[in-house]
């Protein structure tokens, strides 16, 4: 699993949040709320949960 993971990482590089949030929002998941910190919870209908800390103009890096 570490592996995968750190193959993700290099994959995301570069990639705004934009892109990602479009991204699992196509894929059916849903903003519920956001947090103090930045963080916006999004959640799908099988239970899966995303945390995005999210920075406009931000890139992962």
């Amino acid at each position: 699993m570490i592996n995968n993971i750190g193959k993700l990482v290099h994959l995301l590089r570069n990639v705004s949040v934009r892109e990602i949030v479009n991204a699992i929002e196509q894929d059916g998941f849903i903003l519920k709320r956001t947090t103090r910190t930045g963080g916006h919870i999004y959640a799908h209908n099988d239970q899966r949960r995303v945390v995005i800390h999210y920075h406009r103009g931000s890139v992962i890096h």
